[in-house]
């Protein structure tokens, strides 16, 4: 192997380590503030959005939001007036900054690279979210704090358990279930 082979492997090495390195960090954000990065079945999307009667007036926030997946589809299938994602580990965020350039869709879809608690969320009339229990129950708080009352709140699989939110609707999604909330 002459030397322009050795530099192709060398290089092919570096990429390597490095998109292991950008996995092992993300993960490990992501636990740390709420839940890993496991995406919603593509699917399953269009089912668990058109529970939520989304609306195209709606300002659609997905807090923890991986590689975009739910924001694109709240676009692209619901015509939401405008998508808001905070997504604190690297791998998904730059995932779903790639997806959305590529959708053409960087006008109507913006999304953060930071903690979904340190999040503005006033301006949210929809928020959605596929996070653990305890998370769930945090966010919650902020919510009814920060966010005008009639907002909906969309939670994947855990309940909210939180008296200034109303449970207008639950259904199982496949082996999920979903539980869409109205904060009163």
């Amino acid at each position: 192997m002459g030397a322009v082979g050795l530099i192709i492997l060398l290089f092919l090495e570096v990429i390597i380590v490095g998109v292991f390195v950008c996995i092992y960090w993300s993960d490990s954000t992501s636990w740390r503030y709420g839940a890993p990065y496991i995406p919603v079945s593509r699917n399953l999307i269009q089912q668990v959005l058109s529970f939520g009667n989304i609306r195209q007036d709606d300002v659609f926030y997905d807090l923890g939001s991986g590689d975009s997946r739910i924001l694109l589809a709240a676009v692209r299938l619901f015509k939401v007036r405008k998508a808001v994602g905070y997504e604190a580990a690297t791998w998904p965020y730059l995932k779903s900054k790639f997806l959305i350039r590529a959708a053409g869709l960087e006008k109507k879809i913006t999304v953060f690279r930071e903690n979904f608690f340190g999040a503005d969320i006033r301006e949210a009339t929809f928020i959605y979210m596929y996070l653990f229990p305890g998370t769930v129950d945090k966010l919650a708080k902020k919510i009814a704090t920060e966010c005008q009352p009639g907002v909906r709140v969309l939670s994947l699989r855990f309940p909210i358990g939180n008296q200034k939110f109303r449970l207008l609707d639950s259904r199982k999604i496949n082996r999920m279930t979903a539980y869409l909330y109205g904060k009163i």
